[in-house]
């Protein structure tokens, strides 16, 4: 099954840091047989830095050095089904880090709801049979991820009238952990929770929450949520100091860089998806 061995080593390259290449093919040479790739395309930066390319290829290494997230590589390998060729461009790669994105935000509103409705579980249960439909129907990847999409926005349309069925949202939450166990498209989620004499960060994703080390991460990454704790001090001193509109600039900034900015009672939360 193509589609099979291109998900394990795809998986095998995200986490054991081995490349994969992805070639792209100058027009009208031949390419291989279910690839197909624009040799102009450009991965998406956050940055003004160049993308880093060697001749006409591209690796799942050089995308997560690019800082696209192996949940969205991940993502961008299921939107296209195995019997069709998959299209390599900075603007599938926007998608699916913009899906992701979506993904993590769901993740972490679904983790803190109280409550659902009757309407929700229902979602859930439909979602859940869709999705192992659509794997078991020649690993139709690209419906198992539209059927988890039209979960999510059932679902954030119900947690939206607040409901107080726990045993609903402890069935949203089952469905969501299922279809996340075998597409696992729920980004990491770096939290930093900050209050007057305290800053704690915490690493957020499929396999639960709890405090890390951010000196533990590659040297890139850490540099970048260092400058964005940086950032968060300056904009709650500025609100201290009723600096309004500069702690409206600094909040600008951060969400330029792919940070979340959340006030919450005694301090404030900024995540970051990854």
């Amino acid at each position: 099954m193509k589609l099979l061995a291109l998900l394990l080593l795809t998986a095998g390259a995200l986490h054991a840091a081995e490349p994969i290449t992805l070639k792209l093919w100058p027009n009208g040479a031949p390419e291989p047989e279910g690839f197909k790739s624009e040799p102009e395309a450009e991965v998406p930066k956050k940055n003004d830095d160049d993308v880093k390319r060697v001749g006409n290829v591209s690796t799942v290494k050089d995308l997560r050095e690019q800082g696209v997230s192996a949940a969205a590589v991940r993502h961008f390998v299921y939107s296209t089904h195995y019997r069709k060729q998959l299209n390599l461009s900075g603007v599938a790669l926007e998608a699916s880090l913009e899906a992701v994105r979506r993904v993590g935000e769901f993740a972490s509103r679904l983790d803190e709801a109280t409550g659902g409705t009757t309407e929700l579980a229902l979602a859930a249960e439909q979602a859940e049979e869709a999705v192992k439909a659509a794997l078991f129907d020649d690993l139709n990847a690209p419906e198992a991820m539209g059927a988890l999409f039209t979960f999510i926005t059932r679902a954030n349309a119900e947690l939206d009238r607040r409901g107080t069925d726990v045993a609903a949202v402890e069935r949203a939450r089952k469905a969501f952990s299922v279809i996340d166990g075998v597409l696992d498209v729920r980004p990491r989620v770096a939290r930093l929770t900050l209050h007057a004499e305290s800053a704690t960060w915490t690493s957020l994703g499929s396999n639960g929450a709890g405090q890390f080390d951010i000196g533990s991460l590659p040297a890139e990454e850490q540099e970048l949520l260092e400058w964005g704790a940086a950032q968060l001090r300056a904009r709650q001193l500025a609100r201290q100091e009723r600096q309004f509109a500069e702690a409206d600039r600094i909040r600008g900034v951060l969400e330029e860089r792919g940070f979340v900015v959340k006030d919450a009672p005694g301090g404030v939360v900024m995540e970051r998806f990854s």
